[in-house]
């Protein structure tokens, strides 16, 4: 999937290592200060070259081809920056909003994402979903052994790149109800 990200500086680190696959393809990245945001990337050998100011930000809509804009903020500056790439001229089709809430479910998420990316060979399934997948699939009842990245307020958009991340990190998974 090809992204153009809008984001504070402050949330890079998080967008693209947490909030979105870290394998997607960022055609720009749009923040509000470039030097730190560039120094950031530099450290996970991502092209400087691809980040942008705020004010660059109608010019990347215009002239980079991307599948959606992808708005990450904390939900202090969720609506601030929405509103900026609105204005912009982000078409209404193309636009996803991720309004960060820091939670424990957050960090439940983030840390069983990262226990999946260095145990996921051990593994045959893994489930994602709402709370009735959260709680129905119980990691204990299975002769196979399962992972279960349900969380009881998880939106599809979630679901989706946690299943995409679970599926790219590991080959021994048989793709049940999984298109890609």
């Amino acid at each position: 999937m090809r992204i153009l990200l809008v984001t504070l500086t402050e949330y890079l680190p998080f967008a693209i290592t947490t909030a979105l696959n870290p394998m997607n393809d960022y055609c720009a990245i749009v923040v509000d200060e470039v030097e730190p945001a560039a120094g950031y990337l530099e450290k996970i050998n991502y092209p400087k070259n691809k980040i942008f100011y705020f004010y660059d930000l109608p010019e990347c809509l215009s002239e980079n081809y991307y599948d959606c804009v992808v708005c990450v903020a904390e939900s202090r500056d969720w609506k601030k920056l929405a509103d900026a790439v609105r204005n912009a001229g982000c078409p209404k089709d193309k636009f996803v909003n991720l309004a960060l809430v820091q939670t424990a479910d957050n960090f439940l998420l983030e840390r069983a994402m990262r226990y999946w990316t260095e145990h996921c060979t051990e593994f045959e399934i893994f489930v994602t979903g709402l709370s009735h997948a959260e709680i129905a699939f119980m990691p204990k009842y299975f002769k196979r052994k399962l992972f279960n990245f349900a969380r009881g307020t998880q939106d599809l958009y979630f679901d989706y790149q946690i299943a995409k991340f679970a599926f790219d990190s590991v080959n021994n998974i048989q793709g049940g109800g999984y298109v890609r």
